[in-house]
């Protein structure tokens, strides 16, 4: 029997959109499948490292997604540009006889798949999905935000934040409904529903992002996917742990996205900690807005590289401050370490102020971060650092409990066989 055709298109500007779909077309690799890796961007050099074929195709540049995105909508494209990624899409499929597609945020896809009659797995959060269990306030991300200075009429926009996040979601779809009535497919699809495939495999825990009861059956948990780029270990990381050792200094791991503009402000930040406040270790991985990462290595105590796998870190790492990814968060929970989040956008904040209620880490704001708050955060989780520690280690157990591989396995062979 021939080999099925698999397709992987992450948004391969973003580490973080990537190293999960690398280990599902690892898992599918591994299962049979002839598995190709699709787009444009700089992390795709990991899909080409571990020697999957990999094709072009457009993808919505870094700049446009980080500037829709950190305002709060979706806006990534317009009808022309949504007719050409369409074109390009059906094109692909076709020439490479694609079975399956597996994505995440490529909203054209939804239209590419039905036109080629070709299967579409998309990968989610809890949080992101129309049915998603918790209630959640305004980001600050979002215009609607300033209505904060207004505390009743902010209590009120927070309490209807779902349907208000529905309206967006509807409104930022408008250009794929008008295109898709133009093929003669009429449509009341909102933005969500056009990132969700025929099977949406949810990225989380139940535990920690929990679906409504009557979430369609088409909505999958597959835990935790860990998946560590192929890079060699910091060469500073055997003097760091002997570091640690001798003076009893705690590690602070800096994992703010690989393409997040906070980066810098936080970094001097912690340089700025552990040199008036605490005797701590810095490390972490460059940037891409880390212009003089060269000149904070100067500093003492500091320990930066370009790529590591987060597994050699985090297992000596005592906390870990994030920008809020769930890439992130997971990996850190699995290894039972307590986080610091400061989030670029909505969907961070959502995650930060989970960990805060779960009592795993602690939320610090973006719109008002500074030195000051960041201290007081650190301090804090440092104080109670015992009750952290022990909380995260129980959702290490719940997270390990999760058996990503033979999930996705036995979900791909159900919607092709």
């Amino acid at each position: 029997m021939m080999k099925k055709n698999v397709l992987i298109v992450p948004y391969s500007h973003q580490l973080g959109s990537t190293h999960t779909l690398l280990e599902i077309g690892n898992i599918l690799k591994d299962s049979g499948y002839n598995v190709i890796f699709a787009g444009e961007g700089y992390y795709l050099k990991f899909a080409r490292d571990e020697k999957f074929k990999v094709v072009n195709l457009r993808e919505i540049p870094i700049d446009t997604y980080r500037e829709h995105t950190d305002k709060g909508d979706f806006q990534y494209l317009n009808s022309d540009q949504i007719k050409e990624f369409v074109k390009e899409e059906v094109k692909l499929l076709k020439n490479l006889k694609i079975d399956l597609v597996i994505d995440t945020l490529r909203p054209t896809m939804f239209i590419s798949t039905k036109i080629a009659n070709v299967l579409r797995i998309t990968i989610n959060y809890a949080i992101l999905t129309n049915y998603y269990a918790l209630p959640f306030a305004i980001p600050e991300s979002h215009i609607l935000y300033k209505s904060k200075l207004l505390p009743p009429l902010y209590y009120i926009l927070s309490k209807l934040a779902k349907p208000i996040r529905k309206m967006i979601y509807y409104k930022d779809a408008k250009p794929y409904r008008e295109y898709l009535e133009k093929l003669g497919m009429s449509s009341r699809i909102d933005y969500q529903e056009l990132v969700e495939g025929d099977k949406v495999f949810i990225y989380d825990v139940r535990e920690f992002a929990p679906l409504k009861e009557n979430a369609p059956d088409k909505y999958v948990y597959v835990g935790a996917i860990v998946h560590d780029i192929p890079a060699q270990r910091p060469t500073w990381l055997d003097k760091v742990i002997d570091q640690k050792a001798q003076t009893g200094a705690p590690i602070i791991y800096l994992s703010m996205g690989a393409t997040g503009s906070l980066y810098p402000k936080v970094l001097l930040a912690l340089r700025n900690y552990i040199k008036d406040v605490r005797n701590a270790i810095i490390v972490g991985n460059y940037c891409r807005h880390a212009v003089n990462s060269k000149e904070f290595e100067k500093s003492e105590n500091i320990y930066l590289t370009k790529f590591a796998p987060a597994t050699h870190i985090l297992k000596y790492a005592d906390v870990v401050v994030t920008h809020g990814g769930r890439g992130t968060i997971y990996h850190s929970l699995k290894q039972g370490i307590p986080l610091i989040g400061i989030p670029h956008q909505a969907e961070q904040e959502w995650n930060n102020k989970r960990l805060e209620e779960l009592g795993l880490g602690i939320n610090v704001s973006r719109v008002n971060f500074s030195s000051e708050r960041l201290f007081v955060a650190l301090d804090n989780l440092f104080k109670d650092y015992k009750l952290y520690k022990t909380r995260c280690e129980r959702y290490s157990s719940i997270i390990k409990g999760y058996h990503s591989r033979e999930i996705i396995e036995n979900e791909v062979k159900k919607i092709l066989h």
